[in-house]
């Protein structure tokens, strides 16, 4: 194949890529989704902006989603992770949440920032806030000291048992104030 061909294949190679990309989010969330619809699923109004996205260490994930199920039965849309929906982009996803969401949440525990994914997260959530007025709540699930953009905001501390779902409770507040 000459030089021409190949940039002709190339340019070709591209722009079907882009289709297919534009494609996607053209449709993304408007789509109807089969099945039971249960809690473990993102609900199909996809598009509209979240009021938490909520980002934590995987092995945090069982109190995360403890967390997520009780913030939606205040009636707040929280994006979780795991609730992304099959044949669905990660990425993609987590990038879409981050640019509707309204508020930040990090569950800080021993093991959160040693993972690259929860640093990135950590980041992301930062720039929203100082670029787009969102809010970022650091939750303490552990007695851990916070990293220093994490440190100067009023965390939730969700590290005592006894006061976990009035904490909660408030967490859900400030989310709707946000």
């Amino acid at each position: 194949m000459d030089a021409a061909g190949l940039v002709v294949a190339t340019i070709g190679t591209l722009a079907g890529v882009a289709g297919a990309w534009f494609a996607y989010v053209a449709v993304r969330g408007r789509t109807r989704r089969r099945g039971s619809g249960g809690p473990t699923t993102v609900p199909p109004t996809a598009n509209r902006p979240y009021d938490a996205f909520l980002s934590h260490a995987p092995a945090d994930e069982a109190l995360a989603e403890h967390v997520a199920r009780h913030l939606r039965a205040r009636g707040l849309r929280v994006f979780l992770t795991r609730w992304i929906d099959l044949g669905l982009i990660k990425t993609i996803e987590k990038e879409h949440a981050l640019d509707t969401t309204r508020t930040g949440i990090l569950l800080f525990s021993t093991t959160t920032m040693t993972q690259p994914e929860m640093r990135d997260d950590y980041a992301a959530i930062l720039q929203r806030t100082h670029d787009g007025g969102r809010r970022f709540i650091p939750v303490l699930v552990e007695p851990v000291d916070l990293p220093p953009y994490a440190r100067i905001r009023q965390p939730l501390d969700l590290t005592d048992e006894r006061h976990h779902d009035a904490n909660l409770d408030i967490l859900a507040a400030a989310i709707r104030r946000a």
